[in-house]
C-alpha cells in the first residue's frame, strides 16, 4: 500500500499517489458496459446507470485497493487474538511515514505478545490512515466488498 502511496518516496520526482489506473477498469456489473439498464425480466430501460455514472465501467484506484487489504489482513489478525468488538477512537493526523512505521511496529510487537489495547491502537491508526489519505467509509467499505471477492476466488483457486 505505502508503495501506491508513494508518498516515502523522497528520491523520486512523482511523489503523487497511485490512486487512479486510467488503462485499468472493470465493466459496471449493473448495465454490462452498456448504455442501457437490464430489469430482473432481462427487459431493458433506456436510461443512466446511477452505479457507474453512465461510464459504462470503473477505474480501479491501486492505492484504495491495497488499503482494503490493509484492512483485511488487519481483520483476520484480529480475528486470530479474538478481538472482536472496535470502537474508533480518533487519533491526531500524523506524518504518513511515522504511522505506517508505527503500525508496523505495533503488530510486529502484536505477533510476538498479541493483546487487546494493542489492536485497539493498530486499528484506530489504520483508520486514521485512511482518513488522511482522503478515503471516505464508504469507498473503503466497497473496495473491501470487492476486494474481498478477489480474496475469495484467489483462495478458492489455489493462488
Amino acid at each position: 500500500m505505502t508503495n501506491e502511496g508513494r508518498w516515502f518516496k523522497f528520491w523520486s520526482d512523482d511523489q503523487k499517489p497511485n490512486n487512479y489506473a486510467p488503462n485499468i477498469y472493470d465493466v459496471c456489473k449493473k448495465c454490462y458496459g452498456e448504455p442501457t439498464i437490464s430489469n430482473d425480466d432481462n427487459s431493458k430501460i433506456e436510461g443512466f446507470c446511477e452505479e457507474c455514472d453512465g461510464v459504462g465501467f470503473y477505474y480501479h484506484n491501486p492505492l484504495l485497493e491495497e488499503y482494503a487489504d490493509v484492512i483485511h489482513f488487519t481483520l483476520s489478525i484480529a480475528n486470530d487474538i479474538d478481538y472482536t468488538n472496535h470502537e474508533y477512537i480518533k487519533t491526531q493526523p500524523r506524518d504518513l511515514n511515522d504511522l505506517v512505521i508505527g503500525i508496523t511496529n505495533a503488530i510486529t510487537v502484536l505477533s510476538a505478545s498479541p493483546n487487546h489495547d494493542l489492536m485497539q491502537s493498530i486499528f484506530n491508526n489504520i483508520i486514521a490512515l485512511g482518513y488522511q489519505l482522503g478515503f471516505t467509509e464508504d469507498e473503503v467499505i466497497a473496495a473491501y466488498h470487492d476486494k474481498n471477492k478477489v480474496n475469495h476466488s484467489r483462495q478458492d483457486n489455489n493462488y
